[in-house]
């Protein structure tokens, strides 16, 4: 099934296919016919559309339909009356379509990049790596890393903790102290681990889950890594799961950011300098990004407490 483009209309003006609910409500028409409204998206552009003598309940905003209906113009406008619809089943789309998202090709790329990191891990920490994603249902390789600010979309977590693991490796590099790199790669591939059942994705919009809200990704996070170490000792030593579940629990750097515990190693500092770090760069290239040809200041970045500078 694919998503309706109601641009490309049959040779009979039917058109068939899979829309995101933006807006439905059930109302009634001067001659007090009831009919269902709705603003319907293919994931780029909306379109009004009408269910005239509808008796039922309006649609969830965010569920995914299939519809079948006709194009025509109203106002100067295209508006899709729709003939007959259901909710779409989920082989049926990606939600990927309707959520932002990284394309699937650097999708592909991002993991291939992420498994030839992981067979440079020696294999207890590889062997555990893997044992995690398993148990989480390879959310990892799909999920946001936030529903805004920073990497909000589907491919973000991946997309994040890649980014995150080549600046560490790059601080490591100047460390005057002796680096455990397996220990930093794993601490840094894994830092935001709890993210994947902090939000839900599987339809729009990218939001909290009860998980996240009430616990927190930090939270999440040390769960699952309890739970794998559990299931994979004595994979990881006492001390080596210790200091991991350090690098987790520290990452934000500092109390009132969040971590129950400030940086005490050289791999939990670099970890958080390193996520702190990306999180700043993908912000100041959005607001470069944004910016008008002539624009010199951005507009305030809530999320930096500051206007930068984009000239």
């Amino acid at each position: 099934m694919t998503v309706l483009n109601w641009k490309n209309e049959s040779s009979e003006g039917i058109v068939k296919g899979i829309l995101l609910v933006k807006e439905a409500k059930v109302g009634t028409t001067k001659n007090d016919k009831p009919f269902l409204g709705m603003k319907l998206s293919n994931g780029v552009e909306e379109i009004d559309a009408r269910r005239w003598d509808y008796n039922d309940h309006a649609p969830a905003v965010g569920d995914i339909i299939h519809i079948e209906g006709k194009v025509q113009e109203f106002m100067n406008n295209p508006q899709l009356i729709i003939h007959k619809f259901r909710k779409a089943v989920e082989d049926e789309y990606n939600v990927s379509d309707f959520l932002p998202s990284l394309s699937e090709d650097r999708i592909q790329e991002l993991t291939d990049e992420f498994n030839n990191i992981l067979a440079d891990l020696s294999e207890k920490y590889r062997a555990f790596v893997q044992e995690i994603l398993v148990s989480s249902d390879k959310r990892y390789f799909i999920a946001p890393a936030a529903k805004m600010h920073h990497h909000a979309y589907i491919g973000g977590l991946l997309e994040h903790s890649l980014a995150v693991c080549k600046r560490s490796l790059l601080l490591a590099e100047l460390s005057m102290v002796k680096i455990n790199k397996d220990l930093l790669v794993t601490g840094s591939l894994l830092h935001d681990i709890g993210k994947v059942y902090a939000y839900e994705f599987d339809k729009p919009p990218i939001r909290m889950s009860t998980e996240g809200r009430l616990l927190d990704h930090l939270a999440i996070g040390l769960t699952l890594l309890s739970d794998t170490y559990k299931n994979t000792m004595p994979l990881l030593d006492k001390e080596e799961y210790l200091h991991l579940q350090h690098i987790i629990a520290s990452h934000h750097g500092k109390l009132e950011w969040g971590s129950p515990i400030v940086p005490k190693t050289i791999e939990a500092e670099i970890v958080h300098m390193a996520d702190n770090l990306d999180a700043i760069d993908f912000k100041y290239n959005a607001a470069i990004q944004e910016k008008s040809e002539d624009q010199e200041w951005s507009d305030w970045v809530k999320s930096l407490g500051k206007e930068v500078w984009v000239k």
